[in-house]
């Protein structure tokens, strides 16, 4: 007999039977059949995964089992894997696991480029691959799932934070597996609209960018990230960055204004940051630190709030509530006796977020509110409520009113930041101003997503004239009333309110208006329409008329201080247009068309709240209209000296008289031993009734003393005579 020993050489499984070859002449080939227990190296591999699960995690270690087929032993293998379209096989050992065998590929391995694998054993000498034939005709392929998600984390640039004028590194994290090939950092001042940009180094561990600098300030910080990577466009934040960025609250030891104001002059300021829990304190803590101002002392400088509720100014030593705490958008009134800005040290604040609008609530009646934010904010880009400026202003809110330390001033197209303004809520329940951060309105149409919002389109006027009124150093030129096809009865948005009057010495025009039983309005914008609409019944011809009164916080005199009413200008009237004022105290009639000005006397005086208290009107038409009103002063029926007020007096007094008609004046003052001191008046004057300022001085100038004086009036044939008090 023969014996046949086989050794498997391959992995296949032998079959068949074996030709034998002999020196047998009559059969030198013989077939003979056989049987065997060798088996094909056959084995099969798999991932440990959920069966519908068609893709794999990122970055999460992933296991391969391998399960020989049966009866067939497998003394070792390899598992060869790499990322797809990668040169380069990395390679694991497979390790024994009851009957079969695994290997774990580490997490790193795992991208969004794909995975390739194949597996190798051994049962020597014979050498078997899955997929068969691999890795030259076929490999197993995984599709890894894209990254879904890139973050960033500015690093804090010193020990309180985010500080100005630093750079900030901003590090990156991202899904597992990421492979970053290009990456870009936008980021822009607070408020601004275009972005710069700095790369990503997607060398370093982890990956980073930088923000310069100079774009560290006050106004805060906006960004957002884009990256590229092999599979994906990743940004942060995921929607809408460019709209919606992310912020980086900046810390400010020091913010200060660039110029200065002048000493002596008030000023609407506010201060544009926020101020953690650490600070607690008053506008005064913020200031007394200064040269300029120092500890709160009225005499060097002073501060003021206007409550909404008991409509007065509240001074900064009288607040017990904390209503002067410096807040983003609150406003108040502030002057000092030197040139001086505001500086915030040594108290350190915090930029305004600018991820939203910041709210500021407005009482009904007059608010003073600032600027939360340190750039410019147009007005037509605040939000009343859910209404536009176009449908909110001159309905529920007055548009702003500032001050330039010596009058009231309008027609601001942005509010400034530490400036404040007199915003006036003209309902009768709480309102809510949205001032967004944005520097120009294209940015707010951006964010909001509410579309353009159109700039306010008023109706021409008609006709229209600006009063302007002065007393010395105070001036009040914000005074305008005229006729306007829209104009309605009582309340329109052509109407303008009159503010409250500003602290320190000022003067105030303002409009009395009320029609039926409504409240008396003061404003300093009255329009009225041709057809009798708010127009007291007057029609036709442009014709109408305006009752007003001046206010005044202060006398330099007893006798009070010389106020000239002045034409400011006049547009669209008809050559023919009489604008006739009317003293209702002293009867004087004048056109101002013809003398452009009225002069009168006025010390301290508060703002009226009846048309009837008023002291003025304007009459706008021809003659006949002004006799028909009815409000023509009574013509003096004779000539006589009316006495002088105050009397007492020190150091001045007001003289008044009444002329029947026109006649040379004189007025002379003697003393109780009857000699001539002084003459304060001698010149040809017009009927009517007239007054005169006189300080007690004599006809050298020089002070008078105590005493008894007697006033004579010498008119035309009338001479009479009053007595007069001096008291020093």
């Amino acid at each position: 007999g023969i014996i046949i020993l086989l050794e498997p050489l391959s992995g296949d499984e032998p079959s068949g039977g074996i030709t034998l070859s002999s020196n047998d002449p009559w059969t030198p080939l013989s077939i003979v059949d056989f049987t065997s227990d060798v088996r094909a190296l056959a084995v099969s591999s798999r991932l440990l995964k959920p069966v519908w699960q068609d893709e794999v995690e990122p970055g999460e270690a992933l296991t391969v089992i391998v399960t020989p087929a049966p009866l067939v032993e497998v003394e070792h293998g390899t598992l060869y894997f790499r990322e797809t379209g990668s040169a380069t096989w990395q390679q694991l050992t497979l390790s024994p696991s009851l009957d079969d065998f695994i290997a774990i590929i580490p997490g790193e391995y795992i991208t969004e480029a794909g995975l390739d694998y194949y597996i190798e054993v051994e049962n020597t000498p014979v050498i078997s691959t899955d997929p068969p034939g691999a890795p030259v005709d076929s490999i197993f392929s995984v599709y890894v799932r894209p990254p879904e998600w890139v973050e960033t984390r500015p690093l804090v640039n010193s020990g309180e934070g985010f500080m100005t004028g630093r750079q900030i590194q901003v590090l990156l994290t991202f899904d597992a597996g990421t492979l970053i090939q290009t990456g870009t950092l936008y980021f822009r001042k607070g408020g601004d609209i275009d972005f710069l940009s700095s790369p990503v180094d997607i060398g370093s561990d982890p990956p980073s960018a930088l923000v310069p600098d100079t774009m560290v300030t006050p106004a805060g910080v906006e960004y957002w990230l884009e990256i590229n990577t092999l599979t994906s466009r990743l940004t942060d934040p995921v929607t809408g960055p460019e709209n919606d960025p992310d912020q980086i609250i900046v810390t400010v030891p020091d913010l200060r204004e660039t110029s200065s104001w002048p000493g002596g002059h008030y000023r609407m300021a506010s201060i544009p940051l926020v101020f953690g829990e650490e600070f607690s304190g008053t506008v005064e803590a913020l200031l007394s630190d200064q040269q300029a101002f120092g500890p709160y002392d009225p005499v060097k400088w002073r501060s003021f709030i206007y409550s909404s509720e008991s409509m007065r100014y509240i001074e900064l030593v009288e607040d017990e509530t904390g209503l002067f705490n410096p807040v983003a958008g609150k406003g108040f009134w502030l002057v000092c006796r030197s040139d001086a800005s505001i500086k915030t040290a040594p108290v350190t604040g915090y930029s305004v977020p600018t991820d939203d609008c910041q709210d500021i609530l407005l009482s009904p009646g007059w608010n003073q509110v600032g600027n939360p934010f340190t750039f410019d904010v147009p007005w037509d880009s605040v939000l009343v409520d859910s209404f536009s400026m176009v449908e909110a202003e001159g309905v529920l809110v007055d548009p702003p009113v500032g001050f330039d330390g010596v009058t009231y001033t309008t027609d601001h197209s942005v509010i400034e930041p530490f400036n404040a303004y007199w915003i006036r809520n003209n309902s009768d329940s709480e309102v809510t101003l949205h001032i967004p951060p944005c520097r120009e309105k294209s940015l707010l149409d951006q964010r909001t997503e509410k579309g353009p919002v159109a700039s306010a389109c008023l109706p021409e006027w008609d006709w229209r004239c600006s009063l302007r009124v002065s007393c010395t150093n105070s001036v009040d030129e914000m005074n305008v009333f005229g006729m306007n096809s829209e104009a309605l009865q009582g309340a329109d948005r052509l109407d303008r309110y009159e503010p409250p009057l500003a602290p320190g010495r000022s003067i105030s025009l303002y409009f009395v208006d009320s029609v039926d039983d409504a409240a008396v309005r003061l404003l300093s914008t009255d329009a009225r329409n041709d057809d009798g609409e708010k127009n007291d019944g007057a029609t036709g011809d442009n014709s109408g008329m305006w009752f007003f009164d001046v206010a005044k916080n202060y006398s330099s005199s007893t006798a009070g201080d010389p106020v000239e009413i002045k034409l400011a200008w006049l547009e669209g009237a008809a050559p023919d247009l009489r604008l006739i004022l009317v003293d209702r105290i002293l009867g004087e009639i004048v056109d101002l068309r013809d003398t452009g000005e009225y002069n009168f006397l006025l010390g301290v005086k508060d703002q009226t709240s009846s048309i009837d208290d008023a002291r003025f009107v304007i009459l706008v038409g021809n003659e006949e209209l002004a006799d028909s009103t009815g409000l023509l002063p009574v013509p003096p029926t004779k000539t006589s000296l009316i006495g002088n007020y105050p009397n007492p007096f020190n150091p001045s007094t007001r003289i008044r008289f009444d002329l029947v008609e026109k006649a040379r004046v004189r007025l002379d003052i003697f003393d109780v031993r009857g000699r001539l001191v002084a003459t304060p008046l001698d010149r040809t004057m017009t009927a009517g009734r007239k007054e005169i300022d006189w300080t007690a001085a004599d006809r050298n100038g020089e002070p008078l003393a105590s005493g008894v004086y007697f006033c004579r009036l010498t008119a035309g044939r009338v001479v009479e005579t009053r007595k007069m008090v001096l008291l020093r």
